[in-house]
């Protein structure tokens, strides 16, 4: 992961960005499978449910987006519009209304602030507070402290283990804020983090909420 001065929005086909989606990918796929076969075993704990169905339907949303990025592959390598809906086994006009127009993904504005939110729930799991905090607006860096930042954490794994799983971001506009909310699976229960963006992508916010949150 790079920190966080030196994110930017990013373009799709940069490497990071599709080793995070590979990653995402690898990760929620073998979720789901652990968790189909738990059931064929009659041996899922009771609250497991949630986070499985949580992690699906995450993995439904990566799933779409890696079909993007290699949509865009597949244009960048010279196939026309005809031979990728044979591929996709859709007609022509079905593949470009899907993804023309583009052949940049809804990630060139959805994965700037989603990403750069990764990358600051990443920093606060593996300690690397510094480096978060160099993101921070001179309001959040004058209230929260690499103490605080540990404590904080600290708290949460207590209460509830260690993250298992990172779901995939969504992105809302508040104003002049982007809000990012990040699923968060951990061993005891599910969570989210929010972290509030502005217009510089500095962060402004940072929590870690019931799933239900609005």
């Amino acid at each position: 992961m790079t920190n966080v001065p030196d994110v930017e929005t990013p373009q799709v086909g940069r490497s990071r960005d599709r080793r995070l989606l590979a990653e995402l990918l690898e990760h929620n796929s073998h979720l789901t499978t652990a968790a189909l076969r738990r059931h064929e075993k009659k041996s899922a704990r009771q609250g497991s449910a949630l986070g499985s169905l949580m992690v699906a339907r995450t993995l439904e949303d990566i799933s779409s987006d890696v079909l993007r990025v290699l949509v865009m592959d597949a244009r960048g390598a010279g196939y026309t519009w005809q031979q990728i809906g044979e591929a996709l086994h859709v007609t022509r006009q079905a593949a470009q209304q899907r993804f023309g127009g583009a052949d940049s993904v809804g990630l060139r504005e959805a994965v700037g602030p989603a990403r750069r939110a990764l990358i600051a729930v990443d920093q606060w799991r593996q300690g690397r507070l510094e480096a978060l905090r160099q993101g921070f607006d001179r309001s959040m860096a004058d209230a929260l402290s690499v103490e605080g930042l540990t404590q904080a954490w600290a708290q949460v794994e207590d209460l509830i283990g260690e993250v298992t799983s990172v779901g995939r971001p969504t992105v809302t506009s508040r104003g002049r804020y982007q809000v990012v909310d990040v699923p968060l699976v951990f061993q005891r229960g599910t969570m989210k983090a929010r972290v509030t963006l502005d217009r510089k992508e500095r962060i402004c916010g940072l929590f870690i909420l019931q799933p239900d949150v609005v």
